[in-house]
């Protein structure tokens, strides 16, 4: 048995900050998962590679922390933090995709947020 910690990073951004076409919508952007997260930022690792070509992967989600960049006055409206079937790139290569959102009561991805989120991989 093979088991790879991660984290992820997923930069502090908000929609009305990225580059999109104007015709955009937000909801088409957040959650953001990996390895797209939104105007071409990735997250720091969205792809592990074990020793030996395992013959069943699966990811755990084991931590998270998120925070909105200006907490003031921000009620938690949405919080979405899931770890996915991990893809197979190679033999020993596999890609873990992640999906993290967090927005407040206002309905709108307009608030400045980041997240960690950790990940245990475990092959075998």
């Amino acid at each position: 048995m093979q088991v790879i910690n991660l984290t992820l990073a997923f930069p502090e951004i908000r929609f009305n900050e990225i580059d999109f076409p104007p015709d955009t919508d937000p909801d088409d952007v957040f959650p953001r998962t990996t390895p797209f997260v939104g105007g071409g930022i990735t997250p720091d690792i969205d792809v592990v590679e074990f020793d030996t070509a395992p013959t069943q992967v699966t990811a755990i989600l084991t931590g998270f922390r998120v925070w909105f960049q200006k907490p003031t006055n921000r009620e938690l409206g949405l919080l979405e933090v899931r770890v996915g079937v991990p893809i197979k790139l190679t033999d020993t290569q596999f890609e873990i995709p992640v999906t993290f959102g967090l927005r407040d009561w206002s309905g709108e991805w307009d608030d400045e947020h980041g997240a960690e989120v950790h990940v245990a991989v475990i092959g075998d």
